[in-house]
C-alpha cells in the first residue's frame, strides 16, 4: 500500500508542469544513463522543461547515443522551484555534487532498485525487485499510459541490457525479459544494442583486457579471484579511458570461484568492484568497504594503494566466506 501511495504520487508529480532535473550517480553506467535519458525525453514529449546531469562523464562505449550530448556538464544552481530525481543512486553521496540539495529544491524524488537505499527522497520508489532503474521508469511510463517511442525503448534497453550482464546474471527474470520483448515491439533493435554496447571495442582496450587477465590470481582454495587494473597497465595498453562494465564479471566465470574482485588504480585510491554466483552478497562486503550495490554486483572505493587495497578487501571476504 506504502508504495503504491507514493507511485501514485510520484505520477502526479511527474504529470506537473515542472521543470524537471534528472541526476545518476558517479560514473554512469548503462542503466543509469539510459534510464535517465529516456525520463528525459518522456517528459520532454509532454512539453515540460527537463534538464539532464551526471557528476562523471559518459564513457566511450555509450556516445553512440545521440541524448548524450543533451547531458550537461554543470550542475544548475537556481533549484528552488526544480524537481529534482535522482535515478539508480542508493543514495545521495553517490551523486557527488548533487547530495548538497535536500532542503534547496521543490521536491526530491527518489527512483532505484538498490537493496541498500537510504529513502532520501521526500517521494521515494525503491523496488528491489527490479532488474534495473530502466524497468521501473518504463512501467511508469506504461502506467501513465504512455507509448515510448523507438528512441526512447532503445534507451531503456541499453538500462536492462547492461544491468542483466546482457540477460546473463541471475537479476534476469520473466519480468524483465518481458520487458525487454516489449521494447523491441516498440522499436529497440538488440543486435544493434549489444554490438554498440558490448561488441565493437577499441584495439587498446582488448590489450588491456589481456593485461588484466593475465594478473588474475586465486585466493582461499579457489572461492576467490583478484584482478588488477593498474595505471602501468593503461599505460602499456595505451588507453586513457577503459570500459570496466563486465570487466570484473571475467573471474566469476571460473568453475569454483564464488566471488570475483577486480581493484583497479584511482587517483591515489582503489576502486573496487566486486561480482558473485549469488551464493555470497558482495553487497554486504562493499557495505563494510563504505560502499554498496546488489547481492552479485558491488563495489566501493578504498582509500589505500592497490596492494594495501588488497589486503583490506580479501580481509573483508574472508569474514563473509567464514
Amino acid at each position: 500500500m506504502l508504495e503504491a501511495n507514493q507511485r501514485a504520487k510520484i505520477q502526479r508529480t511527474l504529470a506537473s508542469s515542472g521543470p524537471f532535473l534528472i541526476v545518476s550517480h558517479r560514473r554512469p553506467d548503462g542503466d543509469a544513463i539510459g534510464a535517465s535519458l529516456a525520463l528525459a525525453a518522456w517528459l520532454e514529449g509532454q512539453g515540460k522543461d527537463v534538464t539532464v546531469w551526471m557528476p562523471d562523464p559518459v564513457s566511450a562505449n555509450y556516445r553512440f547515443i545521440r541524448a548524450v550530448g543533451d547531458i550537461v556538464e554543470k550542475l544548475p544552481r537556481d533549484l528552488a522551484d526544480t524537481v529534482v530525481i535522482f535515478l539508480d543512486s542508493p543514495d545521495m553521496e553517490r551523486a557527488g555534487d548533487a547530495s548538497g540539495l535536500l532542503g534547496y529544491t521543490r521536491m526530491i524524488i527518489n527512483i532505484d532498485h538498490h537493496t541498500g537505499n537510504t529513502g532520501f527522497g521526500d517521494l521515494n520508489l525503491v523496488d528491489t525487485t527490479a532488474a534495473a532503474a530502466a524497468l521501473i521508469v518504463l512501467e511508469l511510463m506504461e502506467e501513465a499510459g504512455a507509448a515510448p517511442d523507438p528512441e526512447i525503448a532503445s534507451l531503456l534497453y541499453v538500462g536492462l541490457l547492461t544491468d542483466t550482464g546482457g540477460f546473463r546474471h541471475g537479476n534476469t527474470d520473466a519480468r524483465v525479459l518481458a520487458a525487454a520483448s516489449r521494447l523491441v515491439e516498440m522499436g529497440a533493435d538488440p543486435a544493434e544494442l549489444f554490438r554498440n554496447v558490448f561488441g565493437e571495442l577499441p584495439a587498446g582496450q582488448i590489450h588491456l583486457l589481456g593485461l588484466v587477465l593475465a594478473s588474475l590470481k586465486l585466493e582461499f582454495d579457489e572461492r576467490v579471484s583478484v584482478m588488477l587494473l593498474t595505471d602501468e597497465m593503461r599505460m602499456r595498453a595505451g588507453v586513457c579511458e577503459e570500459m570496466l562494465e563486465g570487466l570484473a564479471a571475467y573471474g566469476r566465470m571460473i568453475r569454483g570461484v564464488q566471488v570475483a574482485v577486480l581493484l583497479r588504480e584511482e587517483s591515489g585510491a582503489t576502486r573496487v568492484n566486486l561480482r558473485s554466483m549469488g551464493a555470497v552478497d558482495v553487497n554486504v562486503i562493499a557495505a563494510t568497504l563504505g560502499g554498496g550495490g546488489h547481492k552479485a554486483a558491488s563495489g566501493a572505493t578504498v582509500d589505500a594503494p592497490i596492494e594495501v587495497a588488497r589486503g583490506i578487501v580479501l580481509a573483508a571476504i574472508r569474514s563473509a566466506l567464514d
